[in-house]
Parts: C-alpha cells; structure tokens; sequence
C-alpha cells in the first residue's frame, strides 16, 4: 500500500473548522453537493443520474437553525417534559421524506399519551461514528439545557474519519459492520475500545444529571459486540417480531405514508417506514417497562 504524506498544518486546520468547534455541528458535513446549511431546504442530489430519481425527487431535507434535520435547538423550557433523539443516518431520515424516522413516532407516542413535550429535537448525523454522536450530545446539554429522556439509535461501531489521499482532508469512513472487512481493514480493538469508553463516560453524564438514557444499535454485529461490555443503558434490539410489527399497523395510518419508502429508502439501501417504525416501537417497549 502507498503510504501518504500528511501536511501537519492542514490536519490542524481541519480540526480547527467551524463545523468541529463547540457548537452542535451540522447534520450533514464535508461535502460540497449536501452542504447543511441553517434554514436550508434542499433536495437530494447524491443519486441524480441514478434509476431512483422519480422517488428522490420527493425528498426534501428542511434544516433547522443549526443545519440538523429537527425543530430549532433552544433553551430547554424546564417546565416541559424534554426529549433528545441521536443518532446517524437512519436517525436523520436519509432518502426519506419528512416525519419517516424513528424518532417522528416515538415522540408521537408521547404526545399521544398527553405528555407536555418539549419540541422535537433531534441530533443526526449520516456517515458519523458512536464518539462522534456523543461528543455532540454533550455539546447539547453545554447549550440547550438538560432533556429529560435521551434516545440513541447507534451506528456500526467501526466508523471513523479517515485521511484523503491528498494528506490533507478527512472524510467520514463507513466499512459496515463486516466481520472480515474489519479485520482485513483496521483493527477492531481500537474501535471497540473508543466506542466503550465514550459510552461509559455517556452512562456517567446521564446518571449524574439524572436523564433517563436508552440505546441500541440498528447494526447486528455492534448488537453482539456491545451486549456482552455490561454497559446498563445499552440493549440489543430485538429483530424477531419485526413481521408482526408490520402487519399491526393501521391501514389508515399508512395512508399518510408514500408508499415508495415502506420497506426501502429512495437510494434502496437505508430503511424505510417499517423499519423505522420498528426502531421507535421497540424503544417503546423499553419505555413501557421502566413505568
């Protein structure tokens, strides 16, 4: 392999970027196409050329005031029962329309229940690894106050940034969760290890601020990874009702759904609506049993 040649003062000064300061970042960052923008409504133009551009065409991304797909992040109202979602790309809704993600539902699911919400807040970020995620979410609660409940849909836990070939720039790596992948691509000690220790400090915040925390991952290897690291918080999600989950819901409630993405996002690789139903249905039941 061709070793590159890093320019230490351009590695420092991608650190010192703006996106990367003590403000939340935003959503979608590094890319010249989907730049995420405050108050910015854009469309997807990743798979122009692809056969999908009908169905991408319904996509509209709306960002807030921090460039996040999510009601504008403010002062926390304390007299309101408060609720953070994180994630990555599933939990912001990749190729898919508005109100389609998990954390739609699940804050729909108080609403329903009468509970005075704060508004839906919601931190995503597509490509981004387990620390990163975290690392914005004390950001958070530095800025915005402290929320009441804390829902986190993790990513693979083998995400990291990885160097351009120009020495200069990084880029979010995505492997996936492959077991031979990770073994032939970076060693998967150092993940695990920054992983568990960035969620160990998680667990730590929340107990101390007393925010009721919930986690799992949607990726099957991290499942199986983490479900033996003891953390309290972590669960693995339970796959094996995933039919019955689909075949519960109303056929009224689907109608307000384009059928387009109920089993598939617009680029036929991130979930669709039934998924994502079943991500905010089994945090639900986590819920349901902590009353």
């Amino acid at each position: 392999m061709e070793s590159i040649e890093f320019d230490l003062d351009k590695i420092i000064s991608f650190f010192n970027l703006d996106d990367l300061g003590s403000d939340i970042e935003p959503s979608l960052q590094f890319t010249k196409s989907t730049k995420a923008i405050p108050y910015h409504d854009f469309s997807d133009k990743r798979y122009e050329n692809s056969a999908n551009i009908k169905i991408l065409s319904k996509i509209i991304y709306k960002l807030n005031n921090v460039g996040q797909r999510s009601d504008d992040f403010n002062k926390l109202d304390t007299n309101k029962t408060n609720i953070l979602f994180a994630g990555c790309s599933v939990t912001f809704g990749d190729y898919l329309p508005e109100n389609f993600s998990w954390p739609h539902h699940l804050y729909r699911y108080f609403q329903d229940l009468k509970v005075d919400v704060g508004p839906l807040n919601i931190l995503s970020f597509p490509g981004a690894s387990g620390p990163k995620i975290i690392y914005n979410i004390f950001k958070y609660f530095n800025n915005y106050g402290i929320p009441d409940y804390l829902f986190i849909l993790m990513p693979d836990m083998f995400r990291y940034y990885g160097p351009q070939n120009d020495g200069k720039s990084f880029l979010p790596s995505v492997p996936l969760s492959d077991g031979d992948k990770i073994k032939e691509s970076m060693n998967p000690l150092r993940s695990i290890y920054e992983f568990q220790q960035f969620y160990r400090m998680l667990e730590i915040i929340c107990n101390l601020l007393k925010i009721k925390l919930y986690s799992t991952s949607w990726s099957t290897f991290t499942n199986e990874t983490i479900s033996n690291l003891n953390f309290k918080t972590y669960k693995s999600l339970d796959y094996d009702n995933f039919e019955e989950v689909i075949n519960s819901l109303d056929k009224d409630f689907l109608k307000q759904y384009d059928k387009d993405f109920y089993i598939k996002a617009g680029d036929n690789m991130h979930p669709g609506l039934f998924t994502q139903i079943k991500y905010a249905q089994y945090f639900i039941s986590r819920f349901k049993n902590d009353l």
